[in-house]
């Protein structure tokens, strides 16, 4: 049922119903003779009878959601196992990883961007350096308009060995394209919440 009692699939007769019912709970015949046609229809009819062809466009929304939330999960697994083949489908040609970080050899920090390619050809420096790497989300949240998407995912991570384990928490920004039925990441920007301890 929709907010105004609507069945989930709507007819004339249960538009023609809630229409009555809205009216009844205002007032009955005083509201009617006190309101004009063209307000009626603004603010009465105009809303029920958008509300009938939007449960087709909310459940899409909810279940494009449920993919991407499904598709993210599915990412940071991948990460974690350091399966980098795999890594790299979730990403369209020359996406992008942009952060902010203190380069070895550099005063200061600095943006650094890096295609998705590079990236990966640079792992052994990073995530392949150490025997325990992961990342896991604990906070995802996705918008989505148009084909596009975009999502704000809270993380936290362990690098190193066991002996001498770094954790943190930080935040990754995701921007996603959808082309010919696949979503993939477009660009990936990420940040810490506080330094690795």
């Amino acid at each position: 049922m929709s907010a105004l009692g609507l069945p989930q699939k709507c007819s004339r007769t249960s538009v023609r119903s809630a229409f009555w019912d809205f009216i009844l709970l205002f007032g009955g015949n005083v509201y009617l003779q006190t309101l004009s046609t063209s307000v009626l229809v603004i603010f009465v009819l105009t809303p029920l009878l958008y509300g009938c062809g939007n449960d087709k466009t909310i459940n899409e929304q909810l279940s494009t959601k449920e993919e991407l939330n499904m598709f993210l999960i599915s990412y940071y697994q991948t990460m974690t196992r350091r399966d980098w083949r795999t890594y790299r489908s979730y990403f369209w040609d020359d996406a992008i990883i942009t952060t902010v970080w203190q380069k070895e050899g550099e005063n200061n920090e600095s943006v650094h961007i890096t295609t998705i390619d590079e990236f990966i050809a640079q792992t052994h420096l990073g995530p392949d350096s150490q025997p325990v790497f992961e990342e896991k989300p604990i906070d995802i949240q996705i918008t989505v308009k148009n084909g596009l998407a975009q999502a704000w995912v809270r993380y936290e991570a362990r690098f190193g060995s066991e002996k001498n384990m770094m954790e943190w928490k930080g935040t990754d920004l995701f921007s996603l394209l959808n082309h010919d039925g696949k979503w993939r990441i477009v660009s990936l920007t990420f940040s810490s919440e506080d330094s690795p301890q």
